[in-house]
């Protein structure tokens, strides 16, 4: 949980760089570092953050050694952040040839967040590209080649969508500042703007979490009189405030949901902190009249900036339909893999209840009926799901799979093939087809299907690729077969089912060295796999 992470990397951060202003050494500066290019890793937008702290070194530097106190510190620092980074880097470049620091996902997810159709839905959203982790890769990079007419790298891919970007944003400069202007306002909203996880929901049923007794909602306000505080009064904490500007610029550039918000919370409660203690000294006498009374309207109109939003035509991101049904789906699926199926159950009927046309809830149940073993069931709610959603290629694939397993195969079979051609971007979909046909025995077919799943993934699983060296062997073409086992660990060193599939190429081309087979099967072993009985004698 990259997040969750972040929150104590930037916690870690701030504590040793207030350190560092202590001791004012090398070795501090330097591990004031560590801990933030950790941070960079987590989350990259965090680097204007470091690009910002050499103006707080300048701040308390000693008269007369100034610049030098400045360039020495600040290079330490960021060598210190270059030194975390540099592993990233150097893995980018050798397996993608191309110079990434840390990732490649920023122009993408810019234009995700900056385009007409994002302005018009209120939401990360685009005509081009699937909000989904995988897919939206395989979508950039094929719209992106398509567009150039030629191969991309992946950093040429994510400048071609910040330029695109840049252009959308130029034609309409009228959209596109009302958009940003917004999702910066809304960086310092109470309420949390929900991804995968609703906060409010998570709320109603969580006792734990009602009794929590402070929110955004109190910290935003407190957090900006705070600010007013640091840089009036209390300039040494600047770097609370650096943070709280790097979140909020990078936040308000690609969207301000809630778990993206998160990592500014160990700026954010600090500068609460001495927001009240700023608003507390003024209302007792601190500064003329007037001051005070600016300060307490200034906070009022800050508790209330949603309001206030509305007032000027900027409606809130909040008051989409909460999408009540995937939280329960969400929820469902978790307690499915926990073991919980009657809980998993409740979850999804709930969603139903909310929205008796929920596809979404009639999928968890079918997932639910297949962990169940009753595929009667599952075959029932994959027909709901497709009553609703017709073009569902991926539960077309399941329905297929589920008839195969109930025996009717040429049925299944024809349901598989029709989701496998008319969704070639579903790279999944034939995956699911291949192995019926490996079932049947039909290792031509499934090979077909198996490569044509690998050309629609831009990041092929590794385990495609071994079903692809399986089948190969078992049509004995033994010398590909081979080769695409060599690449999929190069994908996935260390693999216990390549592994096996590589000791039985060894062992049926015949041409075999018996200690290279014996190290694979007991690397195999070692690594979680069961050892198939016609290769035991290898081992023994």
């Amino acid at each position: 949980m990259i997040v969750t992470l972040a929150v104590f990397l930037n916690a870690m951060t701030l504590w040793l760089i207030a350190r560092f202003m202590e001791k004012r050494t090398i070795g501090s500066a330097a591990l004031a570092g560590i801990p933030l290019g950790l941070s960079v890793l987590a989350r990259p937008n965090v680097a204007l953050f470091a690009l910002l702290l050499p103006l707080w070194f300048m701040g308390f530097a000693p008269t007369g050694k100034r610049l030098r106190f400045v360039i020495v510190n600040t290079a330490i620092f960021f060598g210190a952040i270059a030194v975390m980074i540099f592993p990233v880097t150097l893995h980018n470049y050798l397996v993608g040839d191309d110079f990434v620091p840390v990732t490649s996902s920023m122009g993408c997810n810019v234009y995700q967040s900056n385009n007409p159709e994002a302005w018009r839905s209120d939401w990360m959203a685009s005509v081009e590209l699937r909000l989904h982790p995988v897919l939206i890769e395989n979508d950039a990079e094929e719209v992106a080649e398509r567009e150039m007419g030629r191969e991309l790298k992946s950093s040429e891919i994510s400048n071609y969508w910040l330029k695109r970007t840049l252009k959308v944003m130029r034609e309409n400069p009228g959209d596109a500042a009302h958009f940003l202007l917004r999702k910066g306002l809304y960086f310092f909203e109470g309420e949390e703007i929900p991804s995968s996880y609703n906060f409010s929901f998570d709320r109603a049923e969580s006792l734990l979490l009602r009794l929590l007794p402070i929110t955004f909602w109190w910290i935003s306000p407190l957090m900006l009189l705070g600010s007013v505080a640091v840089l009036s009064t209390r300039r040494t904490a600047s770097p609370l405030v650096f943070l709280l500007l790097a979140y909020a610029v990078g936040l308000t550039l690609f969207f301000p949901l809630a778990h993206y918000r998160a990592p500014v919370l160990p700026a954010a409660i600090p500068l609460a902190v001495l927001g009240v203690g700023y608003l507390i000294e003024a209302l007792r006498g601190g500064g003329s009249l007037r001051n005070r009374l600016i300060l307490l309207i200034l906070f009022l109109m800050l508790s209330r900036a949603p309001t206030i939003a509305r007032a000027v035509g900027l409606p809130r991101f909040t008051e989409r339909e909460p999408d009540y049904v995937v939280y329960h789906y969400n929820k469902g699926m978790f307690l499915i893999g926990q073991g919980q199926l009657e809980a998993a159950e409740a979850a999804f009927r709930k969603g139903i209840a909310f929205k008796p046309k929920a596809w979404f809830s009639y999928d968890g149940l079918a997932a639910l009926s297949a962990a169940r073993g009753e595929p009667a069931n599952e075959a029932r709610y994959l027909k709901k799901v497709l009553e609703i959603k017709w073009d569902s290629w991926d539960t077309l694939a399941r329905m297929g799979r589920n008839l195969f397993d109930r025996g009717e195969v040429e049925e299944g079979l024809r349901l598989g093939r029709i989701a496998a051609e008319n969704a070639p971007r579903d790279y999944m979909v034939p995956v699911v087809l291949a192995l019926m046909y490996m079932d049947l025995k039909r290792y031509e077919e499934a090979l077909h299907y198996l490569e044509q799943s690998e050309a629609g993934a831009r990041n092929p699983l590794p385990a495609v690729v071994s079903d692809q060296s399986l089948c190969l062997r078992k049509l004995g073409r033994h010398d590909e077969a081979s080769a695409r086992i060599k690449r999929a660990l190069g994908m996935s060193p260390g693999n216990h089912y390549l592994l096996i599939e590589r000791a039985f190429i060894a062992v049926e081309t015949g041409a075999h060295d018996p200690e290279a087979i014996r190290r694979d099967l007991l690397a195999a072993r070692d690594a979680g796999g069961e050892i198939p009985d016609e290769l035991r004698k290898w081992i023994e």
